[in-house]
C-alpha cells in the first residue's frame, strides 16, 4: 500500500468481502488494519467490496490496478486475471508490484 500510495495523487484500497476463502481475519478486521495504515499515509480510501472488480473500479473511476505478486505462482493466477480484466475493462491498466524480502511470504 505505502509503494502504490507513492505512485498516485490517489488510492482506494479495495478490501474483498472474501466469502469464497477462509481468512485470518473478519472483514472487519481487515478494514481497520488497512485503515490505520491508510490513515497515515493520507491519500489512502480503504472501502470493503464484493463483486467485481471491474465494477468496483468503474464505480470509483479508476483507471489503474496494482497487483501485489509474491511468488511465480502469484504472477500465473494473476497475469490471467490481467488479462480477463483487460477484456472487460480495456480502458483500465494492471500495475504488478513485488514484496520487499521481508514480505515475500506474506499472504493478503
Amino acid at each position: 500500500m505505502r509503494r502504490a500510495a507513492g505512485m498516485f495523487e490517489r488510492l482506494v484500497l479495495a478490501v474483498a468481502v472474501g466469502h469464497h476463502k477462509k481468512t485470518m481475519f473478519s472483514l472487519d478486521e481487515r478494514l481497520a488494519m488497512a485503515q490505520e495504515v491508510a490513515t497515515a499515509l493520507g491519500n489512502v480510501e480503504v472501502i470493503a467490496f464484493d463483486g467485481l472488480l471491474r465494477d468496483f473500479v468503474r464505480d470509483h473511476g479508476g483507471k489503474v490496478v496494482v497487483r501485489g505478486l509474491r511468488t511465480g505462482g502469484d504472477f500465473e493466477y494473476e497475469f490471467q486475471m490481467a488479462g480477463m480484466n483487460r477484456k472487460l475493462m480495456p480502458e483500465v491498466e494492471t500495475i504488478f508490484l513485488t514484496p520487499g524480502e521481508h514480505h515475500q511470504y506474506t499472504s493478503s
